[in-house]
């Protein structure tokens, strides 16, 4: 199931935080989009904030937030070197999974399950 904005949406669902970048960037011209490839976005936030202890960018941002910005661009490692934080690679890898900017490569839940930090236990 696919959801549109529409001429009374306002386009924002959910605490910023945890907005994907296309509720972030939505118009009613936008093309329609996966509500569960939302909830895998916002999984992301979550278990960064598990992992890190931190938010992996400020509570109230815009898209163009650089931190935003790497995470998006796949570029959360430099993110989490810059920021001095140690995570195992499996770990980083599915990370950048869930909080890929482009909702048509970010995985399913079913994907999410099959990653190898997942299988593992988170190890």
């Amino acid at each position: 199931m696919k959801v549109a904005a529409g001429d009374s949406w306002p386009c924002r669902c959910g605490p910023p935080l945890y907005r994907a970048p296309e509720i972030l960037d939505a118009t009613e011209a936008s093309p329609a989009f996966d509500p569960l490839k939302l909830d895998v976005w916002a999984l992301g936030v979550m278990l960064f904030l598990l992992l890190t202890g931190r938010t992996p960018w400020p509570m109230k941002f815009g898209i163009n937030e650089a931190s935003f910005q790497l995470v998006i661009h796949g570029k959360l490692q430099s993110l989490l070197n810059a920021w001095r934080v140690h995570l195992s690679s499996p770990a980083v890898e599915t990370l950048q999974a869930l909080l890929r900017g482009d909702p048509t490569v970010r995985p399913t839940v079913a994907e999410v399950r099959q990653l190898p930090w997942f299988v593992s236990g988170g190890h």
